[in-house]
Order: structure tokens, then sequence, then C-alpha cells
């Protein structure tokens, strides 16, 4: 397993936006767009393209496309704001949701949604979750998606902490995950510190 830590100056700006406590619900979620955006730049940088022609106003060319479709699997329900600037920028992408809600006593993830395409293998998949924590909800998804035959391209998560990427690291040995920081620790809730709070109730302006 590769962790990829993505230290462009502006992903970090960005970043610490994100982890400003008075940072409000709209600039939150841009810049949450912006930084899964770039994310995604980097963990799709070495997908295999095919040559397909192509007319320029001058002459016929083979241009480079993309060989497999993308398919993008949020964890609801933060995952979900990761996708809009990516389908935006790319618009060909797919998207399946696998929800979970963490059990707050054990800490563990439970599934109560899954809507997937057919044909997994037909797909470069990319996992997308802005904090991996304790691990746990990435591990679930991956059993998952293992139930389909399918290994994901990667994980890409905003934030780290180092016990999620060591639990992952211990369930599935080669995955690669893209983050822009790996942080200090979780706390004894299983929140990322220093973090940036509930990425979910920031995103969707939920916060009590």
């Amino acid at each position: 397993m590769t962790v990829h830590e993505i230290k462009h100056p502006l992903a970090l700006e960005k970043l610490a936006i994100l982890r400003d406590k008075k940072t409000g619900s709209d600039i939150f979620s841009k810049n949450l767009e912006e930084l899964s955006l770039i994310l995604f730049l980097e963990a799709t940088k070495n997908l295999t393209t095919k040559k397909l022609k192509v007319e320029t106003p001058f002459k016929e060319i083979e241009g480079d496309f993309i060989k497999k479709e993308i398919l993008l699997v949020p964890i609801l329900r933060a995952g979900i704001g990761m996708i809009p600037l990516i389908r935006k920028f790319y618009p060909k992408t797919h998207v399946g949701m696998i929800g979970l809600k963490r059990d707050e006593h054990i800490l563990k993830p439970i599934t109560y949604y899954v809507n997937l395409p057919k044909n997994l293998e037909n797909y470069s998949v990319f996992i997308l979750d802005p904090m991996l924590a304790t691990g746990g909800s990435i591990i679930k998804t991956l059993e998952i998606l293992a139930g389909y035959n399918v290994k994901p391209d990667a994980v890409i998560s905003i934030i780290s902490a180092p016990e999620g990427i060591k639990s992952v690291m211990e369930s599935v040995k080669n995955i690669d995950i893209f983050t822009v920081a790996v942080d200090e620790k979780l706390n004894e809730n299983g929140y990322i510190v220093p973090g940036l709070g509930d990425a979910g109730d920031r995103f969707f302006n939920t916060e009590e």
C-alpha cells in the first residue's frame, strides 16, 4: 500500500481553510470540492489510455482517450460532497453509492445502502471519503467491492489518521491512498486531530 500526500501549495491552503472552524458551509463546500478535484487528478494520472482518430482543422491525428470508464464510489453521506466538481471537470464519470453509518458505541460502520452499476470489472474505481479516520468505512467498502470481484484503483480522502491508515494497510496490502495530510491521531471519540470537525455536517450545514 502506498500513501500519497499531495503537498501542492494550493491544496495546503485550501486544507487550512477547511480546518478553520470559522469557515462557513458555503466556503467549506467550495474548498472541499476543489481539493477533491486536485486529489482526483493525482489519483488518475496513471490511467491507461487508448488512441482514437481526431480531425483537427488541419489534419487527422490520433488522440489519447481514457481506456476504461471511471466509477466514483462515495461513502455516504460526506463522500457526496466530493463529487460535483469532479463530474463537472470529467462528465463521463459514473457514480455508485455505498451508505455506511458509524455506530458511535463501537466505532464500527453499519451498511445501510449499496447501489453499484453492473459489470464493475469494466471500470476504474475510486473510493471517495473526505476523512479516513478509524479506517472502518474504507475497509467495509473494500469488502463490499471485493464481493463484486473488484479491487479499486485508489482511495481518495482529504485528511487521514495514522491509525486508520494502519488499519487499512493491515486489511488490504495493495491499495493506494491519496490524501492532502496525515494528521496526528484519533481522539477518544474516533475523530481526527487536529482534523476539521465533521466534514458531512460542515458541508451540508447541519452542525448543531
